[in-house]
């Protein structure tokens, strides 16, 4: 079992596995937890991302970031536990 990563941003809780968030790192310059400062744009749109939303329904959101611009980020909701 991988080890999930906790991080909470603007009352949101975020939940990441550490090896994906390093290979986004390497593949894309960004951490997981740097991303999710796009939840913070008030301004940021949320879209159904239905060509990948067969097993669970998953989301994109297109948003600034300081220092990144605009940052689009793909996600998908847990059920609270």
């Amino acid at each position: 079992m991988v080890e999930e990563y906790l991080f909470e941003y603007e009352k949101l809780k975020f939940i990441w596995n550490p090896e994906k968030n390093e290979a986004n790192i390497k593949k894309h310059g960004i951490s997981f937890k740097k991303a999710a400062e796009v939840f913070g744009d008030t301004r940021a749109v949320v879209q159904l991302d239905i060509e990948h939303s067969f097993e669970e329904e998953r989301f994109y959101i297109i948003g600034y970031i300081k220092d990144f611009k605009y940052l689009t980020v793909f996600y998908c909701k847990k059920r609270r536990q």
